[in-house]
């Protein structure tokens, strides 16, 4: 389940920033690489995505936010409460996801 999980969440960037670049097409691109993900490696898979994507999504805001206010003067960052709000469900969502399913694995018996 680990290696599935971490798996997940490498994909993670690239669906968050894919989102934050263009929302339509990148959108398109994160259920592609989501149902890829879910048909290779299964649920953690899903949860480590979308664990990667909030974390890398509040990252990218939070540094184009802190760039804005270094780099030019007068910079004011747009309206970012949106996104940041999306990104922090994604995060949850995957740490419930995750949750589940390590309480499902450790319920059942081992097989060998």
């Amino acid at each position: 389940m680990r290696r599935a999980w971490v798996l997940g969440f490498i994909f993670g960037p690239l669906a968050a920033a894919a989102l934050l670049v263009a929302p339509t097409p990148g959108l398109v691109l994160s259920v592609l690489v989501a149902l890829v993900l879910l048909r290779a490696r299964g649920m953690p898979a899903i949860a480590g995505m979308l664990c990667g994507t909030g974390v890398s999504g509040l990252a990218l805001l939070a540094q184009a936010t802190a760039r804005c206010a270094t780099t030019y003067s007068g910079c004011f960052a747009p309206n970012v409460i949106a996104p940041v709000v999306i990104a922090a469900g994604l995060i949850i969502a995957g740490a419930v996801l995750t949750l589940a399913l390590v309480v499902q694995t450790r319920g059942t018996p081992a097989t060998a």
